[in-house]
């Protein structure tokens, strides 16, 4: 069928859409994802407790200083290439969000991998 630039029929569009990368936001995960995750990286002996009154207090602090002015953090990151932390309470922080943010999933305490020396083939 030849294409009819008068406003005719025509071959179809000229242009296809592409698929989009999803926004940054939505790259994260949350909700049942993220409990589901955090679930699998509690221990059986874990206080379920303790981490409960920890995310129950960063709750109330939300509220008082208004939403996402607090997060629980977990110090050692639960997903990582070089470590793998636990959820449980001793692990978790109340820390602002957006130092929350900015820390990511990239630095914990006195990190092993930046005082190492790795000398292979010596």
């Amino acid at each position: 069928m030849p294409l009819d630039l008068e406003g005719g029929s025509h071959a179809g569009p000229l242009f296809i859409a592409q698929i989009k990368r999803p926004a940054k936001k939505d790259l994260h995960k949350s909700g049942w994802a993220r409990r589901r995750i955090d679930h699998q990286a509690a221990p059986p002996w874990a206080d379920t407790e303790e981490v409960a009154a920890i995310y129950r207090e960063c709750k109330r602090m939300n509220k008082r200083d208004g939403p996402k002015s607090w997060a629980v953090d977990h110090i050692v990151p639960l997903n990582h290439p070089t470590v793998c932390g636990l959820h449980i309470g001793v692990n978790l922080q109340i820390i602002s969000y957006n130092e929350n943010q900015l820390k990511s999933n990239n630095w914990w305490p006195d990190m092993w991998m930046v005082q190492c020396e790795f000398n292979f083939g010596e």
